[in-house]
């Protein structure tokens, strides 16, 4: 039976068929159709012997690619709840900032995604991002599915990046690049290859997969100390909605002010996320003193990890409500299997005292530049005035 081929080059089998163009993927337990797509001869394809023998062939989705881009997600060990499709949408909808969805097809199977938001200021020239500045991301960058040791797959995934940025450069020719990977990402030399500069950054993370009292007592004596003067005062933790998500921005953003700092995280933005990532998947930590606020903390679950996004404020009482607060996330988390707590970044000094008390190990991840050289230069100024305020531009 013939296919039916769509205008943008996707080929389907038709309504009833079980044809071999659909090929059945396995994720996390479950069997996923993984669309196949014919090579559009618009597409800027990369292949080099240095790369690859395999074809990469690079195409810019829309949302009708929606659940074939999760999937690649979902397969990926790269794979974060920023990378999301509806996570990336939200972005596309509150951020000034224009949204590209770019897979790696070979042999017409995605094998990598790499999103990316382009801007142009004032019309003046172009930039490219992965993720876009202030909204309080710390990492995104590609995404491919195999992450194994041979080198057939070290081959392709390099070519994968190879391909998109050569179609970046081709197609919009941005004066600067700016990418902050997944820690899991852990080769990056295509960047540097293609005269990217590639600089290593930290996150800490915490390692759930252990006994909560084996854990508890990992922690630094100042941390279980505090944790213990906040169970007698009878400090609460709940987890709530978009209204204690409006309470915790503004807590961020007034802690922002505070510091002389322009930083302003949108609440509409976080409240968006709420509703249209899947349920359980944006918790809304609060802790409450007498049943009133004193502070909370927004993370992130996917997988195997929840991420301690935006919060933990100075607290409006005497109390270290924030160590309760994180315990309290890290067990919730046990308590569903959760492997690891990232506690999103590690690289402000001043902040790595207090992280550093939960017994985390650290992990690398990659600042990654291009572009115009005097361009870049300037923002390396920038980062490094920011860097010594407390980082505007990084939650970490």
């Amino acid at each position: 039976m013939e296919r039916e081929t769509r205008g943008d080059g996707v080929s389907r089998e038709p309504e009833g068929t079980s044809g071999g163009d659909l090929d059945s993927a396995t994720s996390n337990g479950r069997e996923r159709a993984v669309e196949r797509i014919d090579h559009p001869a618009q597409v800027v394809a990369d292949p080099t012997e240095r790369a690859t023998p395999q074809q990469i062939v690079v195409t810019a989705v829309d949302e009708s690619f929606r659940s074939t881009w999760n999937d690649v997600v979902e397969r990926s060990p790269h794979g974060t709840p920023f990378h999301q499709y509806e996570f990336l949408e939200v972005i596309d909808r509150h951020a000034d900032v224009e949204f590209q969805a770019l897979v790696g097809w070979v042999d017409g199977e995605p094998v990598g995604v790499f999103p990316l938001f382009g801007w142009r200021p004032a019309g003046l020239f172009d930039v490219a991002f992965s993720p876009p500045p202030k909204v309080g991301l710390y990492s995104l960058g590609p995404a491919t599915v195999d992450a194994d040791a041979t080198a057939r797959t070290r081959r392709r995934n390099l070519a994968f990046v190879r391909a998109c940025l050569e179609r970046l450069r081709t197609q919009r020719s941005p004066w600067y690049v700016h990418v902050e990977t997944s820690h899991r990402f852990e080769d990056v030399r295509q960047f540097a290859w293609s005269d990217y500069e590639v600089r290593p950054r930290y996150t800490y993370l915490v390692d759930l997969d252990r006994d909560e009292d084996d854990l508890f007592m990992a922690f630094s004596s100042d941390a279980r100390k505090n944790v213990r003067e906040c169970r007698e005062a009878d400090c609460t933790v709940r987890v709530g909605g978009s209204d204690e998500i409006a309470r915790t921005v503004a807590s961020v953003n007034d802690r922002y002010a505070e510091q002389g700092l322009s930083f302003s995280l949108d609440p509409a933005l976080v409240t968006d996320l709420y509703y249209s990532l899947p349920d359980g998947q944006v918790r809304p930590y609060v802790v409450e003193v007498d049943g009133e606020f004193t502070g909370g903390m927004i993370a992130f679950e996917y997988d195997d990890t929840v991420y301690r996004w935006q919060g933990g404020t100075v607290p409006a009482v005497d109390l270290p409500v924030n160590d309760f607060l994180d315990w309290r996330i890290m067990q919730d988390a046990m308590a569903r299997d959760v492997g690891q707590y990232d506690l999103v970044g590690a690289n402000t000094e001043r902040l790595c005292g207090y992280k550093a008390k939960f017994d985390p190990s650290l992990a690398t991840y990659y600042h990654v530049t291009g572009g115009n050289r005097a361009f870049r230069a300037g923002v390396r100024f920038y980062e490094r005035v920011t860097d010594r305020l407390g980082g505007v531009l990084r939650s970490d």
